[in-house]
Order: C-alpha cells, then sequence, then structure tokens
C-alpha cells in the first residue's frame, strides 16, 4: 500500500490492477490481489447460482423495483436486492450440479396484501388473458387496487410485463405479446397493489404456456 503525495486528481476506484480510495483523511493506492487458489465445486456452485439468478432478475429490474418496493424498505435495502436475496434462498430446487431455479417459486412482488381468489392464466390468440375474482373479499381489498402481470420466457431470459393493469373490480386483462415464429415457453405471474402502493400482494404463479404465433 502506498500514500498518494502531490496531485490528487479525485479519481477513486480500480484502474491498472490498483485500487484507489481514501483511509482516515489520506489517499491510499493498493495492488489488487491475485486469486492462486482454486474455487471449491462449492463456490462454483455458489457462483454459478449467483449468476443464474442475476440472468432472471435483472432484465425486470423495473418491475422488481415496484413489486419489492415495500418490503426492501421493510428490510432497510434496495428492491432489487431484496428481491434477489428472497428468490435466492427460496427459488432453487435440486443439488449442485443440478441445482436449477423453479419459476414456479420465483417471487416478483412481495407483500402483506391478501391472495386474491380464483386466479387464471390462459394462452390466447394475441397473448395471455389473465382473469380473477373481481370480489372484494377481504377488508384490505379496493375498487382501485390494480392487477400487475409477468410473462417470463426463460429461453430469452426477458420478461413482458404490466405494471398498472385493469383494477381488481374488471377481472381480467389480457397481455399482448410480440409474434415468436418458433415456440417459446412462458411461465406467468399475477400480483396486485393498491392505488397509492402502500400495500402490494406476493405474486403469484399462474402456469406454463408454450407461445408462438397462432
Amino acid at each position: 500500500m502506498a500514500i498518494l503525495k502531490g496531485y490528487d486528481d479525485n479519481f477513486r476506484g480500480k484502474l491498472n490492477g490498483c485500487t484507489i480510495y481514501d483511509l482516515n483523511g489520506q489517499v491510499v493506492k493498493r495492488s489488487n490481489g491475485v486469486r492462486v487458489k482454486p474455487f471449491s465445486d462449492l463456490q462454483k456452485a455458489n457462483q454459478k447460482a449467483l449468476a443464474d439468478m442475476t440472468a432472471v432478475l435483472k432484465p425486470v429490474k423495473e418491475f422488481l423495483e415496484v413489486g419489492f418496493e415495500n418490503a426492501g424498505k421493510a428490510a432497510r435495502q434496495s428492491a432489487y436486492n431484496t428481491a434477489y436475496s428472497v428468490n435466492y434462498h427460496q427459488a432453487f430446487t435440486g443439488e449442485h450440479p443440478d441445482k436449477i431455479i423453479d419459476f414456479k417459486k420465483l417471487l416478483f412482488s412481495k407483500g402483506k396484501m391478501p391472495e386474491t381468489e380464483d386466479l387464471f392464466a390462459e394462452r390466447v390468440e394475441k397473448g395471455i388473458l389473465f382473469t380473477w375474482n373481481p370480489a372484494l373479499t377481504s377488508a384490505i381489498f379496493k375498487t382501485s387496487d390494480q392487477a400487475m402481470f409477468m410473462v417470463y420466457f426463460p429461453q430469452r431470459q426477458f420478461g413482458i410485463y404490466q405494471l398498472s393493469g385493469a383494477r381488481r373490480t374488471q377481472g381480467k386483462e389480457l397481455l399482448m405479446l410480440p409474434e415468436s415464429n418458433r415456440p417459446l415457453v412462458a411461465e406467468t405471474y399475477i400480483s396486485f397493489i393498491s392505488a397509492n402502493h402502500k400495500a402490494i400482494s406476493d405474486s403469484k404463479y399462474v402456469g406454463q404456456f408454450i407461445w408462438q404465433s397462432i
């Protein structure tokens, strides 16, 4: 480690194999360490799991920032980091080297709003038709609650979603999907959120479909 003397260009971070940072009022520079010891099988498994989860969640970060906003505040961390932590600990199945993400266990939103009854999804000509019970079966439910929809395509690692969909009392909404010349696996989810975003439900998995333009 070296202490910077003379001109300080205010750069902090990694540069040319070194890290420059502030320490006790001084600017210091140290060489970045190089790992020599090989990673263990367990470390490799954890690294793969981290990469797999990042590949799924990062493309739908906008949805997660709404879906996990309240949970993130409760955990005193960002919505995305909360979503990552929750899913990393609950959405994998199997053991190394066969540990994979179980899309039925993924959560795209998390909250205390009770589950809405009779949640269904159906593949139709233009996309996925989501339906639900429009009755106000809980004191927490409001007519102004809105549905949120997610259709995730694992093969392409991206999602098509709606953050502010139909009102609860409408009972259905069609999420239109782009044309596809080849069959794609589509995993589907639905959540509900209050108009002021102070209450949200856990997302619910409502089925897997094969999407291909009819």
